[in-house]
């Protein structure tokens, strides 16, 4: 068994040094397997050798960290776990500081107050799944920055400052379920933005500052399911066409997207506007032109379930809702087990904001510099995860 050192909220100032050493419980010698949890302390500094080269967990959020030295995670190959999040004092982080992690499943950083993520961050993060970079500084993301992140689940961004989505900007991501960019500032989103996203199933969008999305920039992500576009100041002119065509194939759950220009339709939710309401504008009418079913030969497309029902597409002018439809979010009952994606009935997920971590029982005991099991030789009753990784591994 791990030795697990559980020493939180106990006003300690660096890391204590721990003792490897059970005579009889298994564990002994510099590379025997450690988790060690130090929430809610007064840390400041993470230094090259401070922690034992056998760590598996690392909980060092809530404390007062301002700098993590450049080799401080150096040979700690079997880190598969890192929360330092909600140190705001910790607003810059070098280009090497998570190097040859490449056990590492789970780094947490949200509210560090960090401006800019240097180039090659992430670079040989393989095994990572679990980014968490919410309620930052960060004003852009620069292109290959998640080349390396194969394997990455899920990417949580929002409550930022980022102002555009570059081509390519997720770029390496193809086995991402879940990314969070709601409540930035971003204007504009480049067409080739999310290419290569075809396993994306939640993409929440809402309150920004965004005017227009290209259709083209939602067609990459055939496995869309929930998308949050809300709280935008949408203009629905003929710069909304593209986007209000492809809501016409998009049979996942979708918040309402209100109208703020041109006034005669402020208010109105874009993905409701008939051809009557974009009159004068170039391709109005193979906007709306009927689609036609699967047919001999033809497959629905990626991320669509089959029609409703039978006959043909929808004439001019009308549109076609999904069942149970509702303003707010468009769907709002959890699927039955014979539907699949494109066929979400009425369901609607949460915003999947969890709280980050379970703050541990503090069954350790700390005597001076150093950290010690209890003498039942029990690790605090902590998950190996944080919670907000386990609320998203259900599978809704």
């Amino acid at each position: 068994a791990p030795l697990t050192v559980s020493c939180g909220s106990r006003g300690l100032q660096q890391v204590p040094r721990v003792t490897t050493a059970f005579p009889g419980e298994g564990v002994s010698g510099p590379g025997a397997e450690v988790r060690l949890f130090l929430p809610h302390n007064r840390i400041s500094e993470l230094d090259a050798g401070s922690v034992p080269t056998g760590l598996t967990v690392l909980w060092l959020y809530s404390n007062n960290l301002t700098t993590v030295r450049p080799g401080a995670l150096r040979g700690l190959a079997r880190l598969e776990e890192v929360d330092l999040g909600d140190n705001p004092g910790l607003s810059s982080l070098s280009g090497d500081t998570f190097r040859g992690l490449v056990r590492l499943q789970s780094l947490q950083l949200p509210r560090c107050g960090l401006w800019s993520l240097p180039e090659g961050l992430f670079r040989g993060l393989s095994s990572l799944r679990y980014l968490s970079l919410q309620e930052n500084r960060l004003s852009e993301l620069s292109r290959g920055l998640f080349d390396d992140l194969s394997q990455l689940r899920h990417l949580f961004l929002h409550g930022n400052r980022i102002r555009a989505l570059a081509a390519d900007t997720f770029r390496g991501l193809r086995s991402l379920d879940r990314l969070l960019l709601h409540q930035n500032l971003l204007l504009k989103v480049e067409p080739t933005a999310f290419r290569g996203l075809a396993l994306l199933d939640t993409l929440f969008l809402f309150e920004n500052r965004l005017r227009e999305l290209p259709g083209l920039a939602l067609q990459p992500l055939a496995s869309l399911r929930f998308l949050r576009l809300s709280g935008n100041p949408w203009a629905c002119d003929c710069r909304a066409l593209p986007l209000r065509r492809w809501f016409r194939t998009f049979a996942g759950a979708s918040s309402a997207l209100d109208c703020s220009e041109p006034p005669r339709l402020r208010g109105r939710d874009l993905r409701l506007l008939t051809p009557a309401d974009f009159q004068g504008c170039q391709g109005i009418g193979a906007s709306w032109r009927p689609e036609p079913g699967p047919g001999p030969g033809r497959r629905p497309g990626p991320g669509r379930g089959p029609r409703p029902g039978p006959g043909p597409g929808p004439g001019p002018g009308h549109v076609e809702l999904p069942a149970n439809w509702t303003k707010d979010t468009g769907l709002s009952k959890p699927p039955s087990e014979a539907q699949g994606k494109g066929q979400m009935g009425n369901y609607w997920p949460g915003d999947y904001d969890y709280a980050e971590g379970l703050s541990s029982p503090g069954l350790g005991r700390c005597e001076g510099r150093g950290c010690w099991r209890n003498a039942a030789g029990e690790g605090p009753g902590i998950f190996p995860f944080s919670v907000w990784a386990l609320a998203l591994l259900w599978d809704w």
